[in-house]
């Protein structure tokens, strides 16, 4: 099986490699994923009317997502 080219683009072989981390794409990526999780949170914190284990977990989110910035 061939070794995957560094100049491919392809996002998948690239976050594998060390210190890929800090790379424009993984990090946007990353916060897009954040991005969406939390308006499943918040839409679940109005559909079960302000459950408090709800707010934990945005505030669990909230605090990944501010220790994600370089």
């Amino acid at each position: 099986m061939a070794e995957p080219d560094g100049n491919s683009g392809d996002f998948f072989s690239e976050i594998l490699k060390p210190g890929s981390s800090l790379q424009p794409k993984f990090l946007l990526a990353l916060d897009l994923a954040f991005v969406a999780l939390l308006f499943i949170l918040v839409a679940l914190a109005f559909l079960t009317a302000g459950n408090l284990h709800i707010f934990a977990l945005i505030a669990i989110e909230l605090a990944l997502w501010a220790s994600d910035c370089p």
